[in-house]
């Protein structure tokens, strides 16, 4: 596996370091020098028994017998780690910086969400490139700071928290590269990759549903 989904992969599995950095806002490098401890208490609150429904539900995915299935069982399971994490988050409605992120899907949840809201989607041969700044380039479905596809969102959408106290790691600003405690979704993306291991199927959700 090569290129960017081995490079998100990698970041995945060595993880991102929580450093202090002289180009970080004051407020921010104080924060970072607390934030994995309050991080790890956090997810010292959720259910241990959700990570094992969780496992249960992926192994059930990885078996299905068609993509609709494997992605309706995928999200499942993503709901069910969801709602053990966004109890302890500082995830809000109406925050939106993730939604202006990079967000990585796979051709098969992209068409699952193609058919539920009734659009095509934009085949990788013709996919142009896309620069996620700052807020430049939010994801199209994001109208009035939420999201209007939420019910049938993709998993990276599903599982994607912050740990810390409140939204200042998230805030975007272009030419920095700010440490976010997220939640640790290496078993999603391993998940995800298992069903659809081929790179050229894997793309930002704007490249999918061009405008």
């Amino acid at each position: 596996m090569q290129g960017q989904v081995a490079d998100v992969m990698k970041n995945l599995s060595e993880g991102v370091p929580v450093v202090t950095d002289p180009s970080f806002p004051d407020e921010v490098n104080a924060r970072l020098l607390v934030v994995e401890a309050t991080a790890e208490a956090n997810i010292k609150k959720t259910d241990p028994v959700a990570g094992e429904r969780v496992k249960q539900l992926l192994a059930v995915a990885l078996r299905a017998s068609t993509s609709a299935k494997k992605v309706m069982w995928l999200h499942k399971a993503a709901d069910v780690s969801a709602a053990a994490v966004a109890p302890v988050s500082a995830c809000r409605t109406g925050c939106d910086s993730c939604c202006h992120i990079e967000a990585r899907i796979s051709r098969l949840e992209a068409r699952v969400l193609a058919r539920a809201i009734g659009r095509e989607i934009v085949e990788p041969e013709h996919h142009r490139p896309v620069n996620v700044q700052g807020y430049e380039a939010p994801c199209p479905f994001l109208v009035d700071h939420q999201c209007s596809v939420y019910a049938v969102r993709p998993t990276v959408c599903r599982t994607h928290f912050n740990l810390d106290e409140d939204d200042l790691l998230c805030r975007l600003t272009p030419g920095l590269a700010i440490p976010v405690p997220y939640y640790d979704t290496r078993i999603f993306a391993f998940t995800g990759v298992a069903m659809e291991p081929d790179e050229s199927q894997w793309a930002d959700i704007r490249q999918w549903f061009q405008v």
